[in-house]
């Protein structure tokens, strides 16, 4: 992508209301590209997500970025399989984590996209 598309602006956005607003860390950066670097951006999310489809690299239980799934779909998942598991007469538990924060720590790599999905840089 050329230098020039890469531009942005960014607006410091709080991550929840009610926080201090004095400190840094409660900001998350939010970026507004111009439109040809959002369309390029769409177009590559397109063929990322056809070709993770394609080759059916989604994990079984991949529900985020998948068509037809969402939030509820997760939730009607779990609450089958808790069920299906006490009337079986096991124990269940449910381990709730509380990852708003992310994004912030999370650092994927070309290497890891190649490795995992077979997402290759071209030269």
């Amino acid at each position: 992508m050329p230098s020039c598309l890469k531009r942005a602006t960014i607006t410091p956005l709080l991550k929840r209301s009610g926080l201090d607003e004095e400190h840094v860390k409660i900001y998350r950066p939010i970026s507004n590209l111009r439109f040809i670097p959002k369309l390029i951006e769409k177009v590559v999310a397109r063929r990322t997500e056809e070709h993770l489809e394609h080759n059916v690299l989604y994990d079984s239980y991949q529900s985020v970025y998948c068509r037809g799934h969402s939030k509820e779909t997760v939730l009607l998942n779990v609450q089958s399989d808790n069920a299906e598991a006490l009337h079986g007469g096991y124990m269940t538990a449910l381990v709730i984590l509380d990852l708003s924060a992310a994004f912030d720590v999370i650092n994927l790599s070309l290497k890891c996209l190649e490795f995992s999905f077979g997402i290759k840089e071209r030269p």
